[in-house]
């Protein structure tokens, strides 16, 4: 009777240290966002991009995002662990973070500890190691697609601005024949109503290599990508 009890106490008092330790990921979703789509939006009015934005031009780093292995996000997985700013800011590669993964909104370390304390805790890595995968891959990307949608915009005519409507399609269409894997893409819409790209997605596996993101095939064994919250009439890529 008293070892029962005993029992009881210790499994009732102990600490729980167990859910504070998470399976490493089966794979991320790597979020590029383009930053035109994100500060031209009715969510930015009070809460508003700064100018000129950060970095160069391109695309930048929404996330990484850690998956388990039936696709669901990985969140939160460890609240002790912090990101400390003087550590950041000591990293090799604090340029790189600074342009390819800015605050569009603000100061760059509030964003990034978010990501960090979301995302970043169920990577199975220190936050360091986390985010210089993501730099290595974004530069991965941009070489892959250099003179595409990610580089100059000269492929296909898929340029930034001047009113033109594109098929949703064009753009994972592109990123495949040139990265070679499968990227979804999300959209929005800006001040006016207009549909626009917003964010191409990528898929890792949970080593960070790319890999084709889940899809679906019709009846002709085509890809059918996806492109959620976009029209299918045709999409904007604003300047």
């Amino acid at each position: 009777m008293f070892l029962c009890v005993f029992l009881l106490f210790t499994i009732a008092e102990s600490p729980p240290q167990a859910r504070l330790s998470s399976p490493p990921p089966h794979s991320f979703v790597f979020a590029l966002q383009w930053p035109s789509s994100f500060c031209n939006t009715v969510q930015r009015v009070h809460d508003p991009c700064i100018f000129p934005i950060p970095g160069s031009q391109g695309f930048k780093i929404h996330g990484m995002w850690p998956q388990d292995s039936s696709g669901n996000p990985m969140e939160n997985c460890k609240p002790s662990a912090s990101l400390n700013k003087a550590a950041v800011n000591k990293y090799s590669f604090i340029a790189d973070l600074q342009n390819y993964w800015p605050n569009l909104k603000g100061q760059d370390f509030i964003f990034w500890k978010y990501e960090w304390d979301k995302h970043g805790t169920c990577s199975g890595q220190s936050p360091e190691d986390y985010f210089r995968k993501a730099i290595d891959l974004i530069k991965h990307i941009d070489n892959l697609m250099r003179y595409t949608i990610l580089g100059r915009f000269s492929l296909r005519h898929l340029a930034p601005g001047g009113g033109t409507l594109y098929a949703p399609s064009d753009f994972p269409t592109v990123i495949k024949q040139f990265a070679h894997v499968i990227a979804n893409i999300t959209c929005n819409f800006d001040f006016a109503g207009r549909n626009q790209l917003h964010e191409i997605r990528f898929c890792t596996d949970g080593n960070g290599v790319l890999r084709n993101c889940p899809h679906l095939k019709n009846l002709l064994n085509s890809v059918v990508y996806d492109t959620r919250g976009c029209n299918t009439q045709g999409i904007s890529f604003p300047a």
